[in-house]
C-alpha cells in the first residue's frame, strides 16, 4: 500500500505505557501512517523503532495553538487526516471536595476541552474530504465511579 493509499491516523496521549501507544502500533501494523502525539516531556517515551509508519508530533491538547499546529502539520505533509483517536488525559486521585481547583481545571482542559479542540480543528478537513473517523476514548471510571479514585474522570470522560 503506498503512502497515498494508506490511512493517516492521529493518536493523542501516545507515550509508552498507555493504551494509545498500543493503538499506534496496531495502526502501523495495518500500514497506516500514524502520528503519535503527546506533551513534550513525554515524547521521548515513544519508540520510533517500532515502525517506519509512526511519526511523533508534540501536541498539548490544552493549547489552541498546539492543536492547530499539529493538525496543519499533518495536513501539510499528507493532505488529510482519516482517523483521530482522542485519548489524551490526566487523572487525579482524592476526594473531590479536597482537590485544588487548578487540578480540576487542568483535568477539564485536557480530558474534555482537549477532545473538542482537536475535533473542531480537524472536522473542516474531514468534511472537505467527505470522510473521516473520530474515536473519543472514555473511561470505565466515567460509568463506575470509585471512591476517591480518578474522581475527575467521572465528570470529564
Amino acid at each position: 500500500m503506498s503512502t497515498s493509499d494508506s490511512k493517516v491516523v492521529l493518536v493523542t496521549g501516545s507515550a509508552k505505557g498507555g493504551i494509545d501507544y498500543e493503538y499506534c502500533k496496531a495502526f502501523a501494523e495495518q500500514k497506516c501512517q500514524v502520528f503519535g502525539t503527546d506533551v513534550s516531556q513525554r515524547m521521548n517515551d515513544i519508540d520510533l523503532s517500532l515502525s517506519d509508519n509512526i511519526d511523533t508530533l508534540e501536541l498539548d491538547v490544552s493549547s489552541d495553538e498546539s492543536v492547530a499546529f499539529a493538525v496543519k502539520t499533518i495536513i501539510s505533509q499528507y493532505g488529510r487526516i482519516d482517523v483521530i483517536v482522542n485519548n489524551a488525559g490526566i487523572g487525579s486521585t482524592g476526594p473531590l471536595a479536597e482537590l485544588p481547583l487548578d487540578t480540576i481545571r487542568k483535568a477539564w482542559e485536557i480530558d474534555t476541552l482537549g477532545q473538542l479542540r482537536l475535533v473542531q480543528q480537524a472536522v473542516p478537513y474531514m468534511a472537505s474530504q467527505r470522510s473521516g473517523s473520530i474515536v473519543n476514548i472514555s473511561s470505565v471510571v466515567g460509568n463506575v465511579p470509585t471512591p476517591w479514585a480518578q474522581c475527575m474522570q467521572c465528570q470529564t470522560r
